[in-house]
């Protein structure tokens, strides 16, 4: 009889590893599987990473002070505001999935491969199969003497959902 308790009483606490083990075990995968990265989510990263590289690079459009190295966000530097300097701060090489647009008041847009951004603009309106994401900053512009306010800037970027 002794003995038959003692098995019974390892089986029990088998069981409770089991159901332990098997629980974090779910665990584990749930949390794995949160951790995964749908499709359409690479398009949204590759979005942020376009707009932060635009928004804090000291290649991009905006003024540099010389003194600090400082990149000001709130003043377009209207000599760098071209699509060489918006192709090269983005390292566009050839084909990719996202179209750039930026809007400077008083001035023409640059795109980031207009083509496609137009294809997009013309998707997102007919069928919603595309996206289009726009964000506007007041801003001031230097031509290299002057700085003059009052302006907005608009980057809209595009990309396909599908």
């Amino acid at each position: 009889m002794n003995k038959r308790a003692s098995i019974g009483g390892f089986a029990i606490s088998m069981g409770i590893r089991i159901i332990f083990l098997a629980f974090f075990l779910a665990i584990a995968l749930a949390a794995g599987a949160s951790m995964t990265v749908e499709s359409g989510g690479v398009k949204e990263l590759d979005y942020h990473l376009y707009f932060g590289r635009v928004l804090y690079s000291p290649a991009s459009i905006f003024y540099v002070d010389p003194d600090t190295a400082r990149v000001h966000r709130e003043i377009v530097d209207i000599r760098r505001f071209d699509e060489d300097t918006l192709r090269a701060l983005l390292h566009v090489t050839g084909d990719q999935h996202v179209g750039l647009r930026l809007e400077l008041t008083g001035h023409d847009s640059i795109y980031l491969d207009k083509q496609f951004f137009d294809y997009v603009l013309i998707r997102s309106q007919k069928s919603g199969q595309a996206k289009l994401i726009t964000a506007s900053f007041p801003v001031s512009t230097y031509d290299g003497a002057s700085f003059t306010p009052g302006m907005y800037l608009n980057i809209t970027e595009g990309y396909l959902l599908s």
